[in-house]
């Protein structure tokens, strides 16, 4: 048996959601470590780790500050600091092969890709999300996501698929009733409240319909409202804060109410989904309950007296409180109780958990898929192409037998490019049997729409992308989708050798970009052994997280000539989403010499220096901060680099010897130009055309010829 950490926002003692998912794991033989939101350490002392039940051990978590998360990589750094902390407890506690169940984190997301690297991680989704990115963030990362709220399960379901499992919201039907004990005196607390009493079991908070409630007890001095916590919910007379209990003592209030009362505000989305814990608490003792229409509770409407307005949940209260003390009803909320009692929670965890590990196997936590697989992600790889069959055929050749195979190969061509669908005709032979190979075609010219083209067709949750004159080498796949077990990670980028040209020397920060916009793109003569960060990596060899380049902007102001530095407008996309670009330099292709159209000729020099001054200008001036911009046109002007020459970059070519062609220059300076035109303007003259190479840059390059 597996054991589990258990990571919430919530101290033992709230007994919410995760404490009693904790009891139930532990009542099938998991030793479990509840771990409890960190504190600072300028403001706490540590503290041992505490037994808290039956296998279960809680441990106080510590950070620096939650106003530190508000720097750059200090959520991470913390994160860091969190995990060490939780592993030191689990080695301690001889944990086995823990699994990992966790909330939402808020700014401590990062310890959710740390602890993927070792652990199969599940997520708990208790209420209808409301935060914006809440799916990418906790659910497509997850191995598992156990969801209460049944509307919540089928939307994600319908999105992700089997990993996706319902578990029913928990009462502690044993330790409550058990607990209330036999005496029927009244808790000192509620002794000196009148009755009928009105009991909301919880601190009041923004989940009540706090105007309706204040109307109902102005209208019925007579009904007293009852609440938990240091503050009340209304400031009236008939409206009670008691001091909070423990778990242990609760079942002693609900048995000593008249009416549980829930005037949830279902204008709230986030109230009109939710499965209050409350209900099921006092339906173990069988008390009826009044609560304004919730969307799982409808279920329920022949024994919860519902309203919407202060005069609709009146009269509700007034049927409850004549409901007799042995109506059939207070049978029938038992009986529900009992269904959704902590047992039947843990045969629920039972069956959708990958809780069992073979004695004496090494399995990895990560290892452990929807079935117990142990196979690699599966993988979509894309491939545009025009008009090369011999060098698409090599590349195809190479991808067939490496140790990873794709999933699917989708090579995607113009239509009219009739040797290229020869070429895959005689590709299906070599590719029968060991991996799906697909074509498809497209009518726009460029290069982004057939890589837009293959990621619609893509079926995997990693997409890979090379271009149709490179061969990869055998261990390629697999280097390059390895970073992937992060969730942090959004893109990674290969390495591309050329046996024909001189390998790049070694200058500055490869890959990243300086505060005021220069790009240092020598990546390939990055080499290693593992995988570092970087901001942009190169087009012609990468994988990418299918819904996370699915959500970005191809730009079509990018698709004019070559379609140079789109790869870049992307990578900037994706970090400003919060995901992490890096550079694998084992993953390794060749790149070999192939035709190209003649329009797209490369030593055209004239044409390519306009197309990439063009897109990096657009492309710096669209990313950088308003701060940032004089400082990059200021660099780019007057310095400049060879290929896209300003001012100094001339004047050091000419000093040695190597003085550009005035054309050359010329268009370079006419590609920025355009390029500031097109970010002052929101390239909304590009956006109306859509697709296709751009009439300026053709008609700018004529002139300059």
């Amino acid at each position: 048996m597996r054991d589990a950490i258990v990571f919430t926002g919530l101290s033992w003692e709230t007994f919410n959601v995760p404490e009693r998912i904790s009891i139930a794991l532990a009542s099938l033989g998991c030793t479990v470590l509840h771990c409890e939101p960190p504190v600072s350490m300028f403001r706490s002392e540590p503290q041992v780790m505490r037994d808290v039940a039956n296998g279960i051990h809680s441990l106080r978590l510590r950070f620096i500050s939650s106003r530190f998360d508000y720097l750059p990589g200090a959520p991470l750094a913390q994160a860091h600091m969190i995990r060490k902390q939780i592993e030191c407890a689990a080695r301690q506690l001889q944990l086995r092969e823990p699994i990992f169940l966790y909330m939402p984190l808020g700014r401590l997301f990062p310890l959710c890709g740390l602890m993927k690297r070792d652990h199969f991680i599940v997520h708990t989704c208790i209420d209808e999300p409301i935060e914006p990115d809440y799916e990418r963030r906790y659910v497509e990362v997850s191995d598992r996501t156990l969801v209460i709220p049944r509307s919540t399960y089928h939307k994600f379901r319908a999105k992700f698929g089997s990993k996706v499992e319902i578990i029913r919201q928990s009462v502690d039907f044993q330790g409550l009733t058990n607990g209330a004990g036999t005496d029927m005196r009244e808790p000192g607390a509620l002794s000196a409240i009148p009755r009928p009493r009105l009991a909301y079991l919880g601190p009041p908070s923004t989940r009540l319909n706090i105007p309706v409630l204040q109307s109902l007890l102005r209208s019925h001095p007579g009904w007293h409202f009852v609440s938990v916590g240091p503050n009340g919910a209304v400031q009236l007379p008939n409206a009670h804060a008691l001091p909070w209990m423990p778990a242990t003592a609760m079942g002693d209030y609900i048995r000593n109410v008249e009416i549980g009362f829930m005037p949830y505000n279902c204008h709230n989305e986030l109230n009109r989904h939710c499965v209050p814990l409350k209900l099921f608490d006092c339906f173990a003792f069988g008390i009826p309950v009044v609560s304004t229409p919730l969307i799982h509770l409808w279920e329920y409407k022949d024994l919860i007296y519902f309203g919407d307005t202060a005069e609709e949940l009146a009269r509700a209260v007034e049927q409850a409180l004549e409901e007799p003390h042995d109506s059939p009803k207070r049978a029938a909320r038992i009986a529900i109780a009992r269904m959704h009692s902590l047992e039947n929670l843990a045969s629920e965890l039972r069956a959708c958990l990958p809780l069992d590990v073979e004695e004496g196997a090494a399995v990895s936590p990560r290892s452990v898929g929807r079935r117990g697989e142990t196979n690699p992600l599966p993988v979509s790889v894309v491939i545009p192409t025009y008009r090369r069959p011999g060098p698409l055929t090599d590349c195809l050749r190479s991808l067939v037998p490496g140790s990873q195979r794709p999933h699917e190969i989708i090579v995607v061509g113009r239509e009219g490019d009739t040797p290229t669908r020869e070429a895959l005709a005689r590709a299906q032979e070599f590719c029968a049997g060991k991996t799906a190979l697909r074509a498809a075609w497209v009518t726009e010219p460029g290069h982004i729409p057939p890589v837009k083209k293959g990621l619609e067709l893509a079926s995997d949750e990693i997409v890979a992308f090379v271009d149709d004159d490179v061969t990869v080498t055998p261990e390629w796949l697999g280097h390059l989708c390895a970073p992937f077990d992060d969730p942090s990670v959004g893109v990674v980028g290969g390495r591309v050798l050329t046996a024909s040209s001189k390998m790049p020397r070694l200058r500055g920060k490869p890959g990243c970009i300086s505060w005021y916009g220069k790009h240092w793109g020598n990546l390939t003569s990055l080499e290693g052994d593992s995988p570092v960060d970087v901001e942009a990596a190169m087009e012609c060899n990468w994988a990418w997280r299918r819904q996370l380049l699915a959500s970005l902007k191809f730009d079509p102001v990018l698709n004019a000539d070559d379609g140079s530095m789109y790869g870049l407008d992307l990578c900037l996309q994706a970090t400003r989403k919060g995901y992490r670009v890096l550079y694998q330099p084992r993953a390794a292709v060749h790149h070999h010499v192939a035709p190209r159209a003649p329009d797209l000729d490369r030593s055209d020099r004239t044409k390519r220096d306009f197309s990439y001054s063009r897109n990096y200008t657009y492309i710096m001036l669209k990313h950088l901060r308003w701060w940032q911009r004089p400082f990059f046109l200021g660099w780019w002007f007057l310095i400049g680099e060879r290929g896209s020459w300003g001012l100094g970059s001339v004047l050091a070519d000419a000093l040695t010897g190597r003085l550009p062609l005035l054309r050359d220059v010329w268009s370079a300076l006419a590609g920025k130009v355009q390029g500031i035109h097109l970010a002052a303007s929101g390239a909304r003259a590009c956006d109306s055309r859509g697709f296709g190479n751009e009439p300026e840059v053709v008609a700018v390059v004529r002139d300059l010829r």
